[in-house]
């Protein structure tokens, strides 16, 4: 009972967090306007100004496990061929079918799973966290491409150039290369530099969440309540079950296990429905799928990680 109660005091302020957003967005204290201000803010500065700090500040000879690289990336691609495989059999409606299995495999570790980590493990730099976002979260917009691209009415060609380009143009990958030969170099900023870094990331965590919480919508239940409940159950519950016993036989650290078992329980990305939307997928589908595992995971991850504290 200790366990679960600590498990619940780690992730009950994330989803507090969440729930303030809906509230203001309901109440109409914060618009869509701000919510696609605010968003560029937390993408494009917040987040990868507390990534710069992290990595560079790090140790880059003890960040780098090919191991656990070897694993996250491998069980994002085994469950995201997997889960497509389930989804062309049993669900006849191509625009389904992208926004189930995109919903299912893509995690919202950013904006939820990093503030977790650090709750749970009690620290702000954590290696194995800065892994994920620079190997396993390029993936999770490769795969995206590719099935969303496949199913697109408009059907154009992948181009992997494009692809590429888009992924060294994403801010928190700029970050990350920007901060390694820091890393590497062990070079030392002002600390006048440091400090507004500091600054700048430390809103990066709360207002993402709230964002979250105001960009939910649950109207998106009603014509696709067995795709959701599906898709959610994978997402939060199926997954964790499946890939972290085996990363315990595998030897993987208390810190490591940790990392990816939030990486898989934490709710689906809420710009799967963006990309989804864009390319053609029910967007419906894939926003109630945003909502469902949300609401699945406030209850799941404490769970989660009570019974983790009592085996490792």
């Amino acid at each position: 009972m200790s366990n679960l109660i600590l498990s619940l005091n780690i992730s009950v302020p994330v989803f507090l967090l969440i729930l303030f957003g809906y509230l203001l967005k309901r109440k109409g204290i914060v618009n869509e306007e701000y919510i696609g201000i605010t968003t560029t803010l937390v993408y494009y500065f917040a987040l990868p100004a507390r990534l710069f700090r992290d990595v560079s500040s790090s140790d880059f000879y003890s960040l780098i496990n090919g191991k656990f690289i070897l694993f996250t990336v491998g069980i994002t691609v085994f469950s995201f061929i997997l889960v497509w495989g389930l989804a062309a059999v049993f669900i006849k409606e191509k625009r389904k079918i992208s926004a189930f299995v995109h919903g299912v495999f893509r995690s919202n570790y950013v904006y939820v799973g990093l503030p977790l980590t650090q709750n749970i493990l009690g620290t702000d730099v954590i290696p194995s966290t800065i892994l994920i976002i620079t190997f396993v979260i390029p993936m999770y917009n490769i795969l995206a491409v590719i099935l969303l691209t496949y199913y697109d009415s408009k059907r154009g060609k992948i181009s992997i150039k494009k692809m590429i380009v888009d992924i060294l143009k994403n801010p928190m990958i700029i970050a990350i290369l920007v901060a390694l030969p820091c890393s590497i170099l062990k070079v030392s900023l002002p600390f006048a530099i440091t400090k507004s870094l500091d600054y700048i990331g430390s809103i990066a965590t709360p207002l993402a969440l709230i964002l979250i919480g105001a960009g939910m919508r649950f109207n998106s239940f009603i014509d696709n309540k067995k795709y959701i409940l599906c898709a959610s159950v994978l997402k939060v519950i199926i997954q964790p079950l499946l890939f972290i016993p085996m990363a315990m036989v595998l030897g993987f650290n208390r810190e490591e296990i940790y990392t990816i078992f939030v990486m898989l329980a934490v709710p689906t990305a809420m710009n799967s429905y963006i990309m989804t939307k864009q390319l053609g997928g029910d967007g419906e589908l894939s926003a109630g799928i945003i909502v469902s595992s949300v609401i699945f995971s406030f209850f799941t991850i404490p769970i989660g990680v009570s019974i983790l504290r009592m085996l490792i």
